[in-house]
């Protein structure tokens, strides 16, 4: 295709690209210390930005972790949110 004038690059597996140089350069994966787990890969955020620079701060949210403070900012009372437990729908 590159002969013809077709721009056109190699098919990377998913590894292949996870590992290549220029992942490896943009940091495509970041390692993040997950309480409870240890370390684990995450993608990284994609968009690189001199002036306004971003990474990640946190580890992904444990399973309901945030359930309580979700529902408490949408207006459930704390009977409501206990409830919701003893009914096990939270």
């Amino acid at each position: 295709m590159n002969a013809k004038g077709i721009p056109s690059g190699d098919v990377l597996s998913l590894e292949e690209a996870l590992t290549s140089p220029q992942a490896q350069h943009r940091r495509v994966l970041e390692e993040v210390e997950t309480p409870g787990i240890g370390k684990i890969k995450l993608f990284n955020l994609t968009a690189k930005f001199s002036k306004t620079p971003a990474q990640i701060e946190t580890p992904p949210p444990r399973l309901s972790e945030h359930t309580e403070q979700i529902l408490d900012s949408l207006g459930y009372s704390a009977d409501e949110i206990k409830a919701l437990k003893e009914k096990q729908v939270i």
